[in-house]
Order: C-alpha cells, then sequence, then structure tokens
C-alpha cells in the first residue's frame, strides 16, 4: 500500500479493522516516516472534538449573578461599568440591529440555492505486468485479482457502495462476499453479482471476453442500451465490428482451458492460430509466424508455462506439419515439402 487507502485508514482510525488489514496499515507507516506523520496527523483531526461557536457559558454567567447577590446581601451596591452609557435611542436601534441580522440571515439561507458539492479527487492506483510476469492483487475489501502477463489494472480511489475497476488484457477476479465490483473493459462494463470470473481484453475497441468460473456477471456495451447475464459455464462476447453482446456455453474442456494459465499450464483448445501467436507472444515474448496456408487451422495442444520455447515450437510444428526456423525474436513455421 504505497498510496494511502484512504477507506483502510479510516477503518483503523474508527477501531473497526482486521487484525491483517491493521497489520497493512503499520507496515505502511513502518516503510516511510512520512506516512507515520500523516497517520499522527489524522488521529489528531480523528479525535479533536468539534468546537461549538457561540454555545452559551452557564457557569459564567451563575457567576456574575452570584457576585451580585452576594453584593446586595452585604450592603454594598455592586460596582457600576465605568463605559459610559449610550443615549436611549442608540441602545434602541443596536437591539434592533441586532435581532434583524440573525433574521436576515435565515431568510438569506431559505431562500438562496443550496451550495453546490465539492466534486472529490478520483485517483487510480495502477498496476502493470510485463511478458512473462504475473502478479496476484489483493484489494481492501478482500477481493483478489490474478493477472496474466502484459495486462492492467486501475482501481478507482475512492470507492463508496462498489469497486471500480479498469483492465487491459487478462485478469482472474475473485470478488469478496458482499461486495460490487463494477469492471470496466475498452467499451464493456461488467458488474459482477458475487463471482469468479476471467476477463479477456488484449483489443478493448475490438473483442472483450467474459468466462463465469462461479457466479453471475452483466455485461453492457457502450453503444447499445441492452446487456446480457453470463452465468457460471458460459463466455460472455463482445465484439466490436459487428457491435454484438453473445452469450456461449463452454465445455468442461474449453472452461478449464481458460483459466489454466493459473495453474501454471497454457492450454488449447481448437484455437485459432491467431489466438496462439497472442498468447505465446504474451508468455513466452516470442513471435511465432505461421504460412498463408494456414490461417484456417486450429491447434489443441497443452504446454508448461516453464517448457522452453524450442520443445513448445517443435510441438507446434509437429501437430501443423511445419518445420519452425529460429530468427531473432521470432520462429518462423514453413511447410515441411515444398508445395
Amino acid at each position: 500500500m504505497q498510496q494511502p487507502d484512504w477507506t483502510l485508514l479510516a477503518r483503523y482510525l474508527e477501531g473497526t479493522t482486521t487484525p491483517e488489514e491493521r497489520a497493512r496499515v503499520e507496515a505502511w507507516c513502518a516503510a516511510d516516516p512520512a506516512h507515520r506523520a500523516l497517520l499522527k496527523r489524522l488521529e489528531v483531526i480523528w479525535r479533536t472534538p468539534p468546537a461549538r461557536p457561540g454555545a452559551w457559558d452557564a457557569e459564567a454567567a451563575w457567576l456574575q449573578v452570584a457576585r451580585q447577590v452576594r453584593a446586595a446581601g452585604t450592603g454594598r451596591p455592586p460596582r457600576r461599568s465605568r463605559r459610559r452609557k449610550l443615549p436611549y435611542g442608540v441602545r434602541v436601534a443596536l437591539v434592533l440591529v441586532l435581532l434583524l441580522i440573525p433574521l436576515g440571515v435565515l431568510l438569506w439561507r431559505m431562500t438562496s440555492p443550496a451550495p453546490s458539492r465539492v466534486a472529490e479527487v478520483v485517483t487510480w492506483d495502477s498496476w502493470r505486468t510485463t511478458t512473462g510476469e504475473q502478479k496476484i492483487l489483493r484489494l481492501a475489501d478482500g477481493t483478489r485479482i490474478w493477472m496474466a502477463p502484459e495486462s492492467q489494472v486501475e482501481v478507482q480511489q475512492p470507492y463508496m457502495q462498489h469497486r471500480t475497476l479498469r483492465v487491459r488484457g487478462e485478469v482472474y477476479v475473485e470478488v469478496a462476499e458482499a461486495s460490487g465490483v463494477r469492471l470496466l473493459a475498452g467499451p464493456v462494463t461488467i458488474r459482477d453479482i458475487g463471482t469468479r470470473f476471467l476477463v479477456r481484453a488484449d483489443h478493448p475497441e475490438a473483442l472483450v471476453q467474459v468466462v463465469v468460473e462461479e457466479g453471475l456477471v452483466a455485461m453492457q456495451a457502450a453503444a447499445r442500451a441492452d446487456s446480457l447475464v453470463v452465468a457460471a459455464g458460459m463466455l460472455g462476447r463482445y465484439d466490436a465490428q459487428q457491435s454484438r453482446l453473445r452469450v456461449l456455453r463452454l465445455s468442461d474442456q474449453d472452461l478449464r482451458a481458460y483459466f489454466s494459465w493459473m495453474q501454471g499450464t497454457l492450454v488449447f483448445q481448437t484455437a485459432s492460430l491467431e489466438e496462439v501467436q497472442r498468447q505465446l507472444l504474451r508468455w513466452f515474448g516470442v513471435h511465432f509466424v505461421f504460412p498463408p496456408t494456414h490461417r484456417q487451422a486450429h491447434l489443441t495442444a497443452s504446454f508448461q508455462l516453464r517448457q522452453p520455447i524450442a520443445e513448445i515450437a517443435e510441438a507446434i510444428g509437429l501437430a501443423l506439419h511445419l518445420r519452425p526456423l529460429a530468427r531473432g525474436d521470432s520462429i518462423i513455421f514453413q511447410p515441411t515439402q515444398p508445395e
């Protein structure tokens, strides 16, 4: 927690954090003296009671009356004020002014429009992964996010009723109970209903996919008024070129293929070679180039993420009857026999 999580700090100050959240705040303070100083200032503000302007001091008034009573009992007249009395007419005018000022303020408040609220400053905490890198994020409400390589997650701060996230690449989201998440993937808005789901948005302007493992999510495209609900075991897909939302039922094998990278395996289930190229570039940083004759080909294969790229290229070549040639950061596949 490099940037202040204001919601977490507020719960810390009021004493409602879990032991884990309290440890996070204390670790954040220990990481930087400026963090500890900020928390000290917040504690002072939090514990300082608000002042009551114009409060009536009853005790001081009673002491004044008591002094006058004691003076009357001893026969001594109370001390006279040395201030010169104002003329009667001036005193009446001052009383009227003092009475009319509060009345005027009240009328002004009743007739003037309500002041506009100052908008809160919205910031975005951002995380990225590079080629071959994975990250796991845990938000303050318990929501967890697994990030595949070459992905980005932005979390809006502050949040009230629900979390707002922006994603690019591929992420798996496990939403905490009693927490709401609104996820923005290019032109698509995704709202969860207590779920675990995966989002692919490699090309947000063209294609967004949502695969639900548990629960429900709702998808809505910015260019469309309608929305659709994606249940467990289904794929929600938005194609910007056709401006179309679709829901497909996945087989168990297809469903496992989407989530396989979280167990260290890359699974292709009748995948197009375009999808194979995109995934291998993301995970290994190597461009796989296939001949035009195989544009319509599909691949079914499984690879370990720690497997040498040369072995993966050989296996793909055998499956497609092609010969791989390594050239720099590319592997070019050629037909095994001249055409």
